[in-house]
């Protein structure tokens, strides 16, 4: 699957080649070249939003202390990195009981400058209120 994503997401429009890309990353093994690629077909917020679910869902079966390391990357990454980062943290944290790196990884973002992503980070509850 993942060869054939990569040999058709050129012939794509931008937002569904990041798509393709962001449920085909390959966790099993180093995922920072998908994750670059993925960076690299993100043409806008909503479409990084978008990606950046796509990509929590591609990422559930994935331990959330293997995938801290590469949210953290992302998170520095520009605008469209943070927001992919954001969604990995509110699906992956959640279920891992939201231990403290992923609330420091939030709160990086909030004070990121970052307009768009410090919003969305903003949105994320790590705890019942």
């Amino acid at each position: 699957m993942r060869a054939v994503a990569r040999a058709v997401v050129a012939d794509l429009p931008a937002d569904l080649a990041a798509e393709l890309l962001a449920t085909t990353v390959d966790w099993a093994h180093d995922p920072r070249d998908d994750l670059a690629r993925l960076l690299g077909t993100i043409t806008g917020v909503l479409a990084a939003v978008e990606a950046g679910r796509l990509l929590a869902v591609s990422a559930r079966n994935v331990p959330a202390e293997r995938l801290l390391p590469h949210a953290r990357w992302l998170a520095g990454q520009g605008e469209a990195g943070a927001l992919l980062a954001v969604e990995l943290a509110e699906s992956c944290a959640f279920r891992a009981g939201w231990g403290e790196p992923w609330r420091e990884l939030l709160r990086e973002v909030r004070a990121s400058g970052l307009r768009e992503a410090e919003y969305r980070a903003r949105r994320v509850r790590t705890a019942m209120e």
